[in-house]
């Protein structure tokens, strides 16, 4: 029987059952409707040469190729033989979907739908196009060829597989054109003002590929453009620390650049537009600055603000940052992220060569100055002191911005503390332990709804234990919905019918009101007529953008 069906003497002729498989982010196999249960191939060899017909451009291979390919190693009649007990196997499994001559083996094309040609299809309806998703001349057959390549893009080529050599150069392949088509429709979202669009899908290209420098490079020109300099300054850093640890490079002098040109164009454009207002919140400003006159009085405090996604602790926490700036005080920044949890003493790395030159952190005096220079590799100034360990390196930095606070007061400005790398956890703690009468303000943010490590539950214990402020902050009021819109995304007026909507929709939320409003307008349901925010339809939309979602959902 197997020398039957390989020699040709049953060849496949006319139609074929229809084939519906998936290569990409697994393997499944449907024939006329019925699954192909792993069971069903009974060889290993029957499922890899499926698996490599599928993947093949054409979906039919040479029989000597197919031999080479999947029994490299083999003599040639020990593979040939190979060969024709997978086919046997596979057509066992499959039926007369698969197509059998004397010379190859295939499956109709016509007859076959898999996730593989529809990406292909659209990389390659892309590659036809140089317009601008935003702009004039995108049709909706390039926004579904978008669509689809984004998402079938970014999920691995049969994954269950990663030692079968021949899938090296398709998967190479598929990765290359994804990183091309995702890295320019970021530009394109970045373009058209679709800021959590674009940096959704610079997460995802820094996830497949960390030392992907383009997309560090437009991550940076993002976070510029939102005024977030610290941000801009902390992925230049988790840039250079994926070079070298994959590469044994630094960035190259285009992402330097990038970073001096992304930070000068912004402060350009926020000097010509107004800054968003803070709305709401003055029970906790007044608390707050309780505290700054605390620390102006030259004693230690703490805020720790709390609540869900999107309630505004971010941007409560950058008006903490602006007083302290006001005063002339000495501020650093950070923004933790998951990534970044690997990047030791990231805040202290960054914030420290944002507010000193090589030369100031010289004049600190020892072990303070070695400490620095331990951790801001861009000093490039080698330690003068070996440190015995992460402790007495804490404590070296801890020193560090000590002796910043005696010459004027410090804010740390910390968002999103649970994602704080544990060297940096360490050191905050000797901060609060071990200064009490040193001018320096501790302002941190965090989720109520995302888990907290042991070592940050243990720091959010320690500020409480000393004294520290903790605000838990709720949703807006109605009467707060208005002068939100107007501050954040301008205009004169808003519909009361439109704005009690908004609340209730939202909940009070900032975030998730400000982009209803986005999506709202973008869908057409919601237009601005002479100043004035107002409804074009019936409701504004009832759920909260897929975007948005994504970008504050709880991680775990």
């Amino acid at each position: 029987m197997v020398g039957a069906v390989a020699r040709g003497r049953r060849p496949s002729s006319g139609p074929f059952s229809a084939v519906r498989a998936e290569v990409l982010g697994g393997f499944e196999v449907t024939v006329a409707g019925r699954a192909v249960t792993r069971a069903a191939w009974q060889r290993m060899s029957a499922e890899r040469l499926v698996k490599l017909l599928l993947v093949t451009p054409g979906h039919r291979v040479a029989r000597e190729a197919v031999a080479e390919t999947l029994w490299p190693d083999a003599p040639p009649q020990t593979s040939r033989a190979n060969l024709r007990k997978a086919i046997f196997f596979a057509r066992n499994a499959l039926g007369d979907a698969l197509a059998v001559d004397a010379r190859s083996v295939g499956f109709d094309p016509g007859r076959l739908d898999l996730d593989l040609d529809r990406l292909r299809e659209a990389f390659e309806t892309l590659s036809h196009t140089a317009g601008d998703r935003s702009g004039a001349g995108w049709s909706d057959n390039l926004d579904t060829a978008m669509e689809i390549a984004l998402e079938l893009g970014s999920r691995d080529l049969l994954p269950d597989d990663p030692y079968e050599d021949w899938l090296v150069g398709p998967r190479d392949r598929l990765r290359s054109r994804w990183q091309t088509v995702a890295l320019e429709a970021a530009r394109a979202a970045q373009r058209s003002g679709r800021s959590a669009e674009a940096h959704e899908l610079v997460d995802r290209l820094l996830d497949l590929d960390p030392t992907d420098e383009a997309a560090h490079r437009l991550a940076i020109e993002l976070y510029a453009s939102e005024g977030r300099h610290h941000a801009a300054r902390r992925q230049l850093e988790l840039c250079r620390a994926a070079l070298r640890e994959h590469l044994d490079a630094d960035p190259s002098p285009e992402t330097e650049a990038a970073l001096r040109s992304a930070v000068e164009q912004s402060a350009r454009e926020m000097v010509a537009s107004p800054v968003s207002r803070l709305v709401a919140r003055q029970d906790e400003l007044r608390q707050i600055e309780a505290l700054l006159d605390r620390v102006a009085a030259g004693r230690f405090a703490a805020a720790l603000l709390r609540g869900p996604a999107g309630i505004g602790k971010s941007r409560l926490l950058r008006e903490v940052a602006s007083y302290g700036r006001t005063a002339g005080w000495t501020v650093i920044e950070w923004q933790a992220v998951e990534a970044a949890r690997t990047l030791a003493y990231g805040p202290f790395r960054i914030g420290l060569a944002a507010v000193m030159t090589p030369e100031d952190a010289a004049l600190l005096g020892e072990p303070a100055s070695s400490g620095v220079a331990a951790v801001v590799p861009s000093f490039r100034h080698a330690p003068r002191l070996e440190f015995a360990g992460r402790e007495a390196l804490s404590e070296a930095l801890v020193s560090a911005v000590e002796r910043l606070a005696l010459r004027r007061p410090v804010v740390l400005a910390f968002d999103d503390l649970p994602w704080l790398d544990p060297p940096s956890i360490e050191a905050l703690g000797i901060v609060v332990s071990g200064l009490p009468h040193v001018p320096i303000l501790l302002a941190a943010t965090f989720r109520d709804d995302e888990p907290a490590g042991a070592e940050t539950a243990a720091l959010l214990d320690q500020v409480r234990r000393a004294g520290g402020l903790e605000l838990a902050l709720g949703p807006l009021a109605l009467r707060d919905v208005e002068p939100l819109i107007l501050g954040n995304l301008g205009g004169e007026s808003v519909e009361p019918r439109l704005a009690r909507l908004a609340h209730e929709r939202s909940g009070g939320n900032p975030l998730f009101c400000l982009e209803l409003l986005r999506a709202g307008r973008e869908r057409g349901r919601i237009r601005v007529d002479g100043g004035r925010w107002t409804l074009a339809s019936a409701t504004v939309p009832e759920e909260v953008p897929d975007s948005v979602r994504r970008l504050v959902a709880v991680r775990t």
